[in-house]
């Protein structure tokens, strides 16, 4: 019993000792109002980027996140060059909205080329939806 509590204590004692802050400022962590560096990503409207696409959910009795436990997890997007001229394009698949296909002009534009691709198109049993 009397080896438990020196181990006990000695356990203690060790974790204590790890636990104090360090003096030193550069391995400090920054605070949330100061990024490390440029911002990774930059957020562009509708306008300059030409991509609408939303996937609008409608809940209803049959249709939320009690009966269906995936509801707001989304359809999902795959981005690669569909038209191989170098520029990856978008493809947006929708819960309860139709897919949308994106092919980018570059500079972060994009065109909708959905209704020329036949991309958002369903079939149900062999029949166009």
């Amino acid at each position: 019993m009397k080896r438990f509590t020196y181990f006990t204590l000695t356990v203690c004692l060790l974790a204590a000792a790890a636990c104090q802050k360090s003096s030193d400022s550069s391995s400090a962590p920054q605070s949330a109002d100061t990024p490390a560096g440029p911002a990774l990503f930059t957020l562009l409207s509708p306008d300059q980027t030409g991509v609408t696409f939303s996937n609008n959910l409608t809940e209803g009795l049959n249709t939320n996140v009690l009966m269906y436990e995936y509801f707001y997890n989304g359809g999902g997007v795959a981005v690669g060059d569909l038209n191989n001229d170098g520029l990856d394009d978008i493809y947006f698949t929708g819960n309860m909205t139709p897919n949308k296909l994106y092919l980018n002009k570059g500079n972060m534009r994009f065109a909708d080329v959905t209704a020329q691709s036949g991309a958002g198109v369903t079939k149900i049993r062999g029949k166009r939806a």
